[in-house]
């Protein structure tokens, strides 16, 4: 009895991000530390994640071309295997 009207997957965690980041934001603004070093640790927070999203799109093309040679070399070994079941 999953309900969740309307909305996508995708929309749905979306949102759960966008609600993350709101209470991060807000609990970093509200920590009782003095402003200079908060700042310095959002800066350093996002220099971080920049590094990292910088590296995320050739990550993630190695990682689909892994994945797409191995469901390439699958699908010859099932057509392969099928035709010598058939002889």
């Amino acid at each position: 009895m999953s309900s969740n009207d309307g909305f996508t997957s995708g929309q749905m965690l979306l949102a759960f991000l966008g609600g993350a980041a709101v209470g991060a934001a807000v609990g970093y603004l509200t920590a009782p530390r003095p402003g200079t070093e908060t700042r310095q640790l959002i800066s350093d927070a996002i220099s971080t994640k920049r590094q990292e999203l910088a590296s995320l799109p050739p990550a993630v093309r190695a990682a689909y071309e892994a994945a797409s040679a191995a469901a390439k070399d699958a699908y010859k070994e099932s057509i392969a295997g099928s035709k010598g079941d058939k002889a």
